[in-house]
């Protein structure tokens, strides 16, 4: 197993994870701290949308990078090319 495929793996898993857990609405999931916070801020429901946007995000990700339209492996070989065009942008923002 290669490590694009690893990635699309664990980001299909941890879609599959989240809208699952949300769906069900899993204890352990929904008793978390932190998931407390987001329910106190948007409510049940609302997290529960949250929790399942979340995970078909991750889940289609994984799907685009298997048929070849997205490349997950260039974005993280390039992360000092995004790191040294953001640190330009802040610092432009900066100035201003």
């Amino acid at each position: 197993m290669n490590k694009e495929s690893f990635i699309q793996i664990l980001l299909i898993a941890f879609g599959l994870f989240s809208i699952l857990g949300a769906y069900f609405e899993w204890k352990f999931i929904y008793n978390s701290k932190k998931v407390q916070k987001i329910i106190k801020s948007i409510g049940r429901s609302g997290t529960k949308i949250f929790c399942i946007v979340i995970g078909a995000i991750l889940f289609i990700i994984a799907l685009l990078d298997m048929v070849h339209i997205i490349d997950i492996q260039l974005l993280f070989e390039n992360k000092e090319l995004i790191n040294t065009t953001l640190n330009k942008y802040h610092n432009t923002t900066n100035l201003k």
